[in-house]
């Protein structure tokens, strides 16, 4: 039997299928929250404080610069959170349909399979509720993410012992991905996912190019002449200079945003390209489906770049392009969901 069709695997691909696009579908919830929300209330609330801490010291008032710097840590600590967990759970959600795409060229048993996937599912949320826990209750909850972690550890180690174990399944991997990229949806996300992470990798280049001509110098250089200026008493000039530093900063982070989306985009096309076969969707549906949200996937980083660097209203381009995104996410969820464990030919019916 090829490694594609071993029935064993099938409950707990269909678990981790299910649990893994949930996952991304919630980092894609909390991204939105964090362009719409968070982010403009933090950089607000942090411009403000910063620029009450230049007024303050300038007129000795060392009550108020405690005061604005609490302000500032605390919302970098909330802003850091929501990113956090934005990430993780993101991150999460890539792994366990990985892992999903892998338990096929295993040579573990249907229980400890079954136990491995639920095991990954509690995993994460262990983590995702430890990080926000955290910060909105108790420091001590970081011990949940750190178990959560272990827990995740601890299962991708269980399937690297089975994939090394499985003598055989080398010699099944070709027939196996050729049956996993038979469907014409599967390569449209296929191609463009390995597009998608050229483009992104050429995006990183560019922005390393920037750091190293000198944005990162240009930056520290804002934060010396803002406390020139107030040595000398001129408040206004110190303030420009700080607006000067913390626009630097948002474009530094802003232009790593468009740089991490895109690769991250990208492999979750990979992955669903692989794992089409536990997505009950019409083929021509799914089709649809593969070109809108590779055209979104392409849009989203663009947006995002173009934001910063051109136009700032193209944030709300942004905004929105992953709103749809997210939408189009709860499509192959309820696809999952259809899929049967006993039907290994129900995504390719027609819904």
């Amino acid at each position: 039997m090829s490694a594609d069709n071993r029935p064993s695997t099938v409950a707990a691909e269909r678990i981790l299928v299910l649990s893994g696009v949930t996952y991304v579908f919630l980092a894609m919830v909390l991204g939105v929250l964090f362009a719409f929300v968070v982010s403009h209330v933090a950089n607000s609330g942090m411009k403000e404080a910063w620029t009450g801490i230049m007024a303050a010291v300038a007129i000795g008032d060392s009550t108020t610069v405690r005061e604005q710097f609490a302000v500032i840590a605390d919302l970098s600590a909330m802003r850091g959170r929501i990113m956090n967990s934005h990430s993780h759970i993101g991150a999460s959600g890539l792994l366990a349909l990985l892992l999903a795409a892998l338990l096929p060229l295993t040579s573990l048993s249907r229980n400890t399979l079954r136990l491995l996937a639920w095991s990954v599912v509690s995993a994460v949320i262990l983590q995702f509720a430890g990080v926000l826990c955290a910060y909105y209750f108790d420091f001590q909850a970081i011990y949940l993410a750190d178990l959560g972690a272990t827990i995740l550890f601890a299962g991708v180690a269980i399937v690297l012992c089975g994939l090394l174990r499985r003598g055989e399944g080398a010699g099944d991997l070709t027939t196996y991905v050729q049956s996993r990229l038979n469907s014409p949806a599967s390569r449209l996300l296929l191609k463009a996912g390995v597009t998608l992470l050229l483009l992104g990798m050429l995006l990183g280049s560019y922005l390393a190019w920037l750091i190293v001509s000198g944005e990162e110098t240009q930056s520290l250089s804002a934060v010396a002449q803002s406390v020139e200026h107030l040595m000398e008493k001129d408040v206004s000039a110190a303030q420009s200079a700080i607006a000067n530093f913390k626009f630097t900063q948002a474009k530094s982070g802003i232009n790593a945003a468009a740089h991490s989306h895109g690769p991250v985009l990208a492999l979750f096309m990979l992955l669903l390209a692989l794992l089409r076969h536990r997505i009950n969707l019409g083929e021509r549906f799914f089709r649809l489906f593969s070109i809108a949200f590779a055209t979104l996937s392409f849009a989203l980083p663009l947006w995002i770049f173009l934001a910063i660097n051109f136009w700032f209203n193209f944030r709300f381009f942004a905004n929105y392009t992953g709103v749809l995104l997210a939408c189009l996410t709860l499509v192959v969820i309820y696809g999952a969901a259809r899929s049967k464990a006993e039907n290994n030919d129900a995504a390719g019916e027609e819904a």
